[in-house]
């Protein structure tokens, strides 16, 4: 009798190993929160006329899915990218002599750009216009497309956090999504005229369509480093998953 249940367990464990077959491998997926910093590496010097200079020395290519910055390109040398994204031709105006608009970058495969770029802003009568922006571009030609969520339903930072965090596909596979690579580009912050400092849109969400199908959340949690000198736009990001996970 062990002899037939020895032989009967070892049937079960070779149909087992030979059910699994290497194409046929289930994709684990990770559906934990992420952050990533990006060191734009600014500085600000006082021109003799008394004005300030801004100088941002440095941006960080990042992709969904690497914990490391993917490239990183270091201003006035070929490493740095110069994106001038607003299109002063199809907007009908004149084009500053020299300008060319540029949307895409030597670098392979990156999702977000961390920058300094000329992009889109309002004029006070509500037109268009390029101007030198400081934020996040986004890699249309890898087929991605973006969507912007606001939450104010609360103004509290754990509320705010916790929508966040709830976020689920069937929240946001219905939103209107975007091929404008600067669809998170420089608004998910706002100058605060009494201190000139940036107030950081923590409520507002973006959502991002990867080709393959995959959705991730994202959020700007902060604009500084440890200091108000410094430039370090931090991100908070994960893959949307299909239902919240059981307590």
């Amino acid at each position: 009798m062990k002899k037939i249940l020895f032989a009967f367990a070892m049937a079960t464990v070779g149909l087992g190993f030979t059910a699994c077959d290497d194409d046929e491998k289930i994709e684990v997926k990770d559906y934990g929160m992420k952050t990533f910093e990006a060191d734009l590496k600014y500085s600000s010097t006082m021109h003799p006329d008394g004005y300030p200079i801004s100088t941002y020395a440095q941006q960080t290519y990042f992709a969904f899915g690497n914990p490391e910055a993917l490239a990183l390109g270091e201003v006035d040398t070929d490493s740095w990218t110069q994106f001038n994204v607003f299109d002063y031709a199809a907007n009908e105006m004149e084009v500053p002599e020299g300008y060319v608009v540029n949307k895409r970058s030597e670098v392979d495969a990156w999702d977000l750009l961390f920058t300094k770029y000329h992009g889109t802003t309002q004029t006070s009568d509500g037109q268009s216009t390029g101007y030198d922006m400081t934020g996040i571009l986004l890699n249309m030609e890898g087929g991605m497309k973006v969507a912007e969520m606001v939450y104010d339903e609360s103004s509290d930072i754990n509320a705010v956090s916790k929508a966040f965090a709830d976020l689920i596909i069937s929240d946001v596979e219905g939103l209107s999504y975007s091929d404008d690579i600067e669809t998170i580009g420089s608004d998910w912050k706002v100058l605060d005229f009494a201190t000139f400092q940036f107030n950081v849109l923590t409520n507002k969400f973006f959502i991002i369509k990867m080709a393959s199908g995959d959705y991730y959340k994202l959020r700007v949690i902060s604009f500084y480093g440890d200091t108000t000198a410094e430039r370090v736009i931090k991100i908070e990001y994960a893959l949307v998953a299909e239902t919240l996970p059981q307590e």
